[in-house]
């Protein structure tokens, strides 16, 4: 393969790739692109959201910030924390106050700018190098995003949040303690499938219910 003058087989592009164990949370603005969401109204929405998520990661154990690794996507995020932040962390301390945070926001948004989320867990390795993250289990949890299975339990609830978590977290759920259960919001199965990744997810709606129009 010649390009620019230079072989891809001269590389050494397995030194060029670093691999770690990674804790995934995706969110997706619902319509954002939806009828009356000027850019005005966008930015405020991409702005809030930001917000609303650095907040929520307050409460986790993160020895810096610099630890949380935030991939933007416009009207939306992933955010790769280190294995050490455990799914059932982000289920009993970032979730729940991302609910709040995003009902105190809503509470005094204006009717266009109310926003509801998709939202996703998984956990798994990615690999990555100065220029950014690819892996099975980043494809994997993008596509649980933006599945039409998620798109519906979001459409069908009028309720901010759709979570969902994978098969893997669900086990980690399973084996928390009691207590931990107790705190975790009851979660019911869903088949998803979107391109080649299909599975099973575990989802659950929070926050207080908004008005909401026909998802875009």
């Amino acid at each position: 393969m010649q390009a620019a003058g230079f072989t891809v087989q001269t590389l050494d592009v397995e030194s060029m790739y670093q691999a770690a164990d990674f804790t995934m949370l995706a969110l997706d603005i619902e319509a954002f692109h939806g009828a009356g969401r000027d850019l005005a109204v966008r930015k405020r929405l991409r702005t809030a959201m930001r917000m609303i998520v650095e907040r929520s990661l307050k409460g986790v154990p993160l020895h810096s910030r610099s630890q949380a690794t935030i991939l933007d996507r416009g009207d939306g995020m992933m955010v790769l924390l280190p294995a050490s932040v455990t799914p059932i962390d982000l289920l009993l301390r970032v979730v729940p106050h991302l609910a709040e945070c995003l009902d105190s926001y809503n509470d005094e948004a204006e009717p266009t700018s109310v926003m509801r989320l998709r939202l996703v867990i998984h956990a798994g390795q990615a690999i990555f190098d100065d220029g950014g993250f690819i892996g099975d289990e980043l494809t994997y949890t993008f596509r649980l995003l933006d599945s039409e299975m998620m798109r519906r339990r979001l459409a069908t609830t009028a309720q901010p949040i759709a979570l969902a978590v994978s098969s893997r977290v669900r086990q980690e759920v399973e084996a928390a303690t009691p207590a931990q259960q107790a705190s975790i919001p009851q979660l019911g199965s869903l088949a998803f499938k979107n391109k080649e990744t299909e599975g099973l997810a575990w989802t659950a709606t929070l926050g207080r219910c908004v008005p909401h129009g026909t998802p875009v």
